[in-house]
């Protein structure tokens, strides 16, 4: 058999899904408001297995039929060349009337530092930047965290003794 025979004798395969045959069913229960379970359960009284997803994905596929859709647009546009332009002629500044100016007021070239707080907790502007451009002293990080964890651990304490003394085991 040459292929001139076998292309007589076989008509060639179709990729027409199973769900092509109901999409006027499946579009109406749709609309109609039946979930996509429920058009599974409709499916499968027509002999057709699917799932949830296939039929979901099927029906956005199934928008405009394959001849209508928009063909990909592969090619690549470029602009259109610009039209040759002649060089660009610069005038001098015209001259423009001297009036007298006011006088302008001269800013210090550095801002003095503010005044040193006045409790620790005070904050003042500048003390931001100060603490960024600092190198961090870690050994008095360190030591003030240990003092923390001390106090923390002394008041766990002191409740937990004055809890015992209020409540005497029975």
């Amino acid at each position: 058999m040459d292929a001139a025979e076998f292309r007589k004798s076989t008509p060639p395969a179709t990729r027409r899904s199973k769900l092509a045959s109901f999409l006027p069913d499946l579009r109406l229960l749709q609309a109609d408001g039946y979930t996509l379970a429920q058009l599974c359960a409709f499916l499968a009284s027509n002999n057709v297995t699917t799932t949830r997803s296939n039929v979901s994905a099927f029906l956005a596929r199934s928008v405009a039929p394959p001849s209508k859709r928009a063909a990909p647009n592969h090619r690549k546009t470029t602009p259109a060349p610009l039209a040759p332009t002649a060089p660009l002629a610069v005038s001098p500044p015209e001259p423009q009337e001297t009036t007298p100016q006011q006088p302008v007021a001269v800013l210090p070239s550095k801002v003095p530092a503010p005044a040193p707080p006045t409790s620790p907790g005070t904050w003042r502007p500048g003390s931001i930047a100060e603490i960024a451009r600092s190198k961090p002293d870690m050994v008095g990080l360190a030591k003030k965290g240990r003092e923390y964890a001390a106090q923390l651990a002394a008041e766990k304490k002191r409740k937990a003794d004055e809890t015992k003394a209020n409540n005497p085991p029975s």
